[in-house]
């Protein structure tokens, strides 16, 4: 999704040289601004490949898991995603 902003809207932004919350006038909290340079190519592949991707689908049977289990895995202190700390 993208938002076309004003011109004021826009000058403010620009001086945030770091990842900035953004409130509204009335204190709400409207989400996180991540500035970029001019020019600055943003990466938005996935860190797995589509193959890989596949190739878990495949293997999990095309079942994924519970939440409830997930959820009972880290308030055991295990990582869900059976990676190494």
């Amino acid at each position: 999704m993208s938002l076309i902003v004003e011109n004021a809207l826009k000058s403010k932004f620009a001086i945030a040289k770091q990842r900035t919350a953004v409130y509204a006038i009335d204190g709400t909290y409207l989400g996180m601004f991540d500035p970029t340079e001019p020019g600055e190519d943003i990466d938005l592949e996935p860190e797995i490949s589509r193959e890989e991707l596949m190739r878990r689908l495949a293997e999990s049977g095309g079942r994924g898991r519970k939440l409830s289990g997930i959820l009972d895995e880290l308030k055991a202190g295990v990582n869900p995603l059976g990676a190494q700390e």
